[in-house]
């Protein structure tokens, strides 16, 4: 069963590629950094579905705020804030994001819970005792 919690975070600085799946994007990012002797703090990812099957995806590669992106990138600031910050595995991750809400429903959460989500979530993958986890983080504001 997915844990929620809430937290505060800093302002976090990104430079953003898009392709047609997280790897594709996230190698765009790679190169690019490698490219500026830069590395990545932490990359996260958002993915849009249609019927089960991912039709984009966007890689944020947290960097120093100073970098500026060459033409393709884009540069994004998540301002500081609460997050929630679900932890699921990556099963009811991709349920959830295929509209099952029988896993867990992110907007009844946020209703019940009287909180307004204020920005795109963005998530990352780890692994948790040789299982593939999914920590999605999303800024929100208290009503």
């Amino acid at each position: 069963m997915p844990k929620f919690r809430v937290e505060f975070l800093e302002e976090m600085s990104f430079v953003i590629a898009d392709g047609t799946s997280v790897e594709d994007a996230k190698k765009v990012l790679q190169d690019y950094l490698s490219s500026v002797n830069e590395t990545a703090q932490k990359f996260y990812f958002i993915e849009s579905y249609r019927k089960g099957n991912v039709q984009g995806a966007m890689v944020l590669a947290q960097v120093n705020k100073d970098l500026e992106p060459p033409k393709g990138l884009r540069k994004y600031t998540y301002k500081p804030s609460d997050y929630l910050i679900i932890e699921a595995t990556y099963e009811e991750y991709i349920l959830s994001a295929n509209g099952d809400s029988s896993v867990y429903n992110t907007n009844q959460y946020l209703k019940e819970n009287k909180m307004k989500m204020m920005d795109f979530p963005i998530s990352e993958t780890y692994q948790e005792d040789g299982i593939m986890m999914v920590r999605s983080y999303i800024p929100v504001k208290y009503r």
